[in-house]
């Protein structure tokens, strides 16, 4: 693995910590500093979201034909800032809810224009025999971190208070900044602007995937998979709270023992990916993953149905850690350099888009079929998502212009 790749790994494990340990750190501080209403914490999630999508949208042709390193440390940079004024303000007590928003805003819509841009610079940097490795590392580092990291982020917020647990986000993000600006390797030259009217520069990243079978194939996948992951999240919530009446301890364990099979997934993505191929990864992982769900609405509320419930969450989550790699890596390589900015911001968009809508649809058949059957018909969702998958659109991963 090229030397300043550990550099970029310490910058995505930084940036992964401060994330995790500030955890749902502004919901937080909105409910218990500022007593918000369930609408104002609503739109707390709901607007950030919205306006970043749009911005998204905007954003892809400029971020395409600008060097990508710099403008990373720069969000890095403008992230951490921003998010270190809630401390700030709670010092001088004239935290409002205004300016939470403000950040929470502000946040979202740099957060959106870093992915792109990091997957741009990650093909430009690692090459393609190197990519399902170096995609596993951070699929570690990752889960670790989102495993342990709320837990810790808990006892840091009760020791020390909210404004504590954002300063550890603040430092994590100059942590990220600072990796990246250790990295000496050349970034190769961004693309030449083109002299195609906007409008057509927008829809480019659109296009490209329609004419790329196992481009299409992906994004079908990946939108469904995470609005369907995201129709069932609030049912098993309410499952775990409302129906099987779990103490605080107990949430806490179901929220945490899932992790654990992201970390041992991670752990054997690389090695089980090299042994059987991405294809097989792509396809037979893909399937697989959808299946642990479908016993969660038959479960009775008792400590063996919590155990298998455990279980179940588990194994989804230590598939989806091996498949990630092996979807990133061919979704990167079979991208031209020239549109990695555009069609990551095509595959973003449309889970951002795909989450709130799935989500609303699955509160509505919870609240008229009731809770298992909801659960079962995300599981369905699923399902039918991962037949969407490069059955029959797979060819050896194209050379990489990089």
């Amino acid at each position: 693995m090229h030397p300043d790749f550990n550099k970029l790994w310490f910058a995505r494990a930084s940036s992964d910590a401060g994330e995790a340990l500030a955890t749902g750190a502004l919901s937080l501080a909105a409910v218990t500093l500022l007593s918000v209403s369930s609408l104002e914490l609503s739109l707390l999630s709901a607007i950030p979201g919205f306006i970043s999508a749009f911005v998204m949208i905007a954003a892809g042709p400029w971020l395409e034909f600008r060097a990508k390193r710099p403008l990373m440390i720069w969000i890095d940079i403008l992230r951490a800032g921003i998010l270190a004024t809630i401390p700030i303000m709670l010092v001088f007590q004239s935290f409002s809810y205004v300016h939470l928003l403000v950040v929470a805003v502000v946040l979202s819509t740099l957060s959106s224009l870093f992915l792109p841009a990091s997957m741009a610079h990650l093909k430009d940097l690692i090459p393609a025999e190197q990519r399902v490795s170096a995609f596993s590392k951070f699929e570690s580092t990752f889960w670790i971190f989102t495993t342990f990291g709320p837990m810790i982020g808990g006892f840091i917020t009760q020791l020390l208070g909210v404004g504590i647990t954002l300063l550890s986000q603040v430092i994590g993000l100059l942590g990220s900044a600072f990796g990246l600006s250790k990295i000496t390797t050349p970034e190769g030259k961004p693309p030449v602007h083109s002299n195609a009217p906007y409008k057509q520069q927008l829809s480019e990243g659109f296009r490209y995937i329609a004419s790329k079978p196992i481009l299409l194939t992906l994004l079908g996948n990946a939108t469904l998979f995470a609005g369907f992951l995201a129709f069932i999240y609030p049912l098993e919530i309410l499952l775990l709270l409302d129906s099987w009446k779990l103490s605080p301890i107990e949430f806490g364990i179901a929220l945490t023992v899932p992790g654990f099979g992201g970390i041992l997934g991670s752990t054997f993505a690389g090695r089980i990916t090299n042994t059987l191929g991405e294809r097989n990864v792509l396809t037979y992982i893909g399937i697989l993953r959808s299946l642990p769900i479908f016993v969660i609405p038959f479960l009775p509320g008792t400590t063996l149905g919590f155990t298998i419930y455990l279980c179940a969450n588990f194994f989804l989550m230590f598939l989806a850690a091996l498949f990630r790699p092996a979807y990133a890596t061919v979704r990167l390589t079979e991208t031209d350099d020239h549109l990695i900015a555009r069609v990551t911001t095509v595959f973003s968009l449309c889970s951002r888009i795909s989450g709130p809508l799935l989500t609303i649809a699955g509160g509505i058949i919870g609240q008229y079929c009731g809770i298992p059957t909801g659960i079962f018909i995300g599981a369905c969702g699923l399902l039918i998502a991962s037949t969407i998958l490069p059955w029959n659109t797979w060819q050896a991963p194209t050379t990489p212009s990089s």
